[in-house]
């Protein structure tokens, strides 16, 4: 009964024993806490003079002494570490066994064992953590007992279970801990760079705010003609509240409209276009952001605009002056030798008028009888001198001159008209070979003096008649500049959307500073007589008007090209 009653209480104690570290598990003890109870629990249930708790790192897979109660032999020093298989512990560690053993066992690791020289007897169980393991519980020297029992061995067993839990919570409580701690330095780290991003993103909204409002020009972005975004110039243009700015459509706010605007630049990407707003005159940009969605930028080219007209109109009148300049000097050349003769011819008609009443007179002297006193005076005086002998003999060669000097006149009046010719004439699509062979014959060249190379058919827009003096023109400088052994040449192709003509001669072709005069009024190089320096102003005039460029490139002794580029008919 005695016995029965010892085995009963040491069953109790053990109950209560692991009742109270359930407890301490539950209480949410502290990993090195709950390792003190471990090894305070073990020593109360077992009897014990001491109890020591080594944990298995598992990365590392060494040893560690984490707890200790009692009063080991020798001294205990902490933070050591051991290898996996050093002592009991490590021996318990790799075969997964409990042992039980005394101070001479070679087995034992002084420094770990007990923390030093073992006088008695040790019992060492594994603690299995998840299959693997996690530590080694040990006690030693039993008091009042030499051994331990069999009694003791199964208690220490049944701890183990609970103390495996327990290491288990310990762990998972630590590897929580952890995570916990993970976690409040990575959140306050997101919040501190979120904080500096906020902080950046704020500053560098009103950065680009000061920087939008300090464009003068009105800037501004649209979403599908909504304006979602405005700069301070849109609100003066308007005269409105940038509040009342944003989320109104732009045709209503600027241009006073029901419905967008047919030549918006919004309409598509990256154009341009001019508008009227207000009285002023603003070049609008439009940039496609995505979508629907476009960045518009208004530049106010009003100012711009009126001094390009004036100068226009400054540019215009000194072409106009420069032309009656030009015009006034060629025409006073033939009128100069033209006056002179006339006047020459005058004095001839006067002598011959002075005669005729002369001999008008004599005749009616001889009507009357007078005969004999015409005779007489006949023959005491020349009847007709030798100066008006001299006039008449000249007054063809005077007529004849006369007669050139106002065929010049009238040339040069024919070309200023030329010149001029009426913009408003209309266009028809034309092949430029065509219009070619008709400038050929106007200019008089002979079919065996050209070589014709290209493409057939293409087509221009274009006014046949002037085209044709144009290129008659062109033609006819190609063939007064090139010997006649020479042939003229020329070729049509195509490049992108244009056309492209090319007269060339073999002739002695230009130098740069006659090159740059090419198309001056009035500029020739052929002497006087030999032109009127008109025709390569008209051709440039007229090609321009067809908005198309007439190009020369020349060298002396090497030649001249003349590269005429004409849009093609859509």
């Amino acid at each position: 009964m005695t016995s029965l009653g010892a085995e009963r209480r040491e069953r109790h104690e053990l109950s209560e024993v692991c009742r109270e570290l359930s407890e301490a598990m539950a209480s949410g003890l502290a990993p090195a806490a709950l390792h003190q109870a471990i090894v305070d629990l073990a020593r109360q249930a077992l009897d014990v003079r001491g109890a020591s708790l080594i944990l298995v790192d598992p990365a590392s897979g060494q040893l560690s002494r984490e707890a200790i109660a009692g009063t080991p032999v020798g001294s205990v020093k902490g933070g050591e570490v051991f290898n996996l298989g050093d002592g009991v512990a490590g021996w318990v560690a790799v075969r997964r066994v409990a042992a039980v053993t005394d101070g001479a066992d070679p087995r034992f690791a002084p420094q770990l064992d007990a923390g030093g020289p073992l006088a008695g007897a040790l019992a060492a169980v594994p603690l299995m953590v998840d299959g693997v393991v996690g530590g080694i519980l040990e006690v030693f020297e039993p008091l009042g007992r030499t051994e331990f029992s069999g009694e003791d061995q199964q208690a220490l067993a049944g701890l183990a279970a609970h103390a495996s839990a327990a290491l288990k919570l310990a762990r998972t409580s630590a590897a929580c801990a952890e995570s916990q701690r993970q976690v409040r330095s990575s959140s306050e780290a997101l919040e501190q760079r979120i904080s500096e991003r906020t902080n950046q993103l704020a500053a560098a909204k009103r950065e680009w705010e000061r920087a939008f409002d300090a464009v003068s020009e009105p800037l501004f972005w649209l979403d599908d003609f909504t304006i979602r975004r405005a700069n301070l110039a849109v609100s003066s243009l308007c005269g409105l509240d940038i509040r009342c700015v944003v989320g109104k459509s732009c045709y209503e706010l600027l241009a006073n409209r029901s419905e967008p605007c047919a030549e918006c630049p919004a309409r598509g990407n990256g154009q341009t276009a001019e508008v009227k707003l207000r009285g002023r005159t603003f070049q609008v940009s439009s940039f496609s952001i995505e979508g629907h969605s476009h960045f518009m930028v208004y530049r106010d080219v009003t100012h711009a605009r009126r001094l390009e007209e004036r100068l226009l109109e400054n540019q215009k009148m000194a072409s106009v002056g420069r032309l009656a300049a030009g015009a006034a000097h060629e025409i006073n050349n033939p009128l100069g030798f033209l006056r002179c003769n006339l006047d020459l011819l005058g004095g001839v008609v006067e002598e011959a008028r002075e005669l005729t009443t002369r001999l008008e007179s004599l005749r009616q002297r001889v009507t009357k009888g007078d005969r004999a006193g015409v005779l007489a005076e006949l023959g005491g005086s020349e009847l007709i001198s030798e100066q008006l002998l001299a006039d008449l003999e000249e007054a063809p060669q005077l007529v004849s001159e006369a007669r050139t000097g106002a065929d010049r006149v009238r040339e040069i009046v024919r070309a200023l008209k030329e010149l001029s010719q009426d913009s408003a004439a209309s266009r028809t699509p034309e092949d430029p070979w065509h219009i070619l062979e008709r400038a050929l014959k106007r200019a008089n060249i002979p079919e065996d003096r050209v070589v014709k190379t290209g493409l057939r058919p293409l087509k221009v827009q274009a006014e046949p008649l002037p085209l044709e003096l144009a290129f008659a023109n062109v033609l006819r400088n190609a063939l007064q500049a090139s010997d006649p052994e020479t042939p003229i040449r020329i070729s049509v192709s195509q490049e992108s959307e244009w056309a492209l003509v090319t007269i060339s001669d073999q002739g002695c072709g230009m130098a740069p500073e006659v090159r740059s005069k090419a198309f001056d009024p009035f500029f020739t190089t052929r002497g006087i007589g030999g032109g009127l320096g008109l025709g390569l102003t008209a051709a440039y005039g007229t090609i321009s008007r067809h908005g198309g460029t007439i190009e020369v490139q020349s060298e002396p002794g090497c030649g001249t090209d003349v590269h005429i580029r004409l849009p093609l008919a859509a």
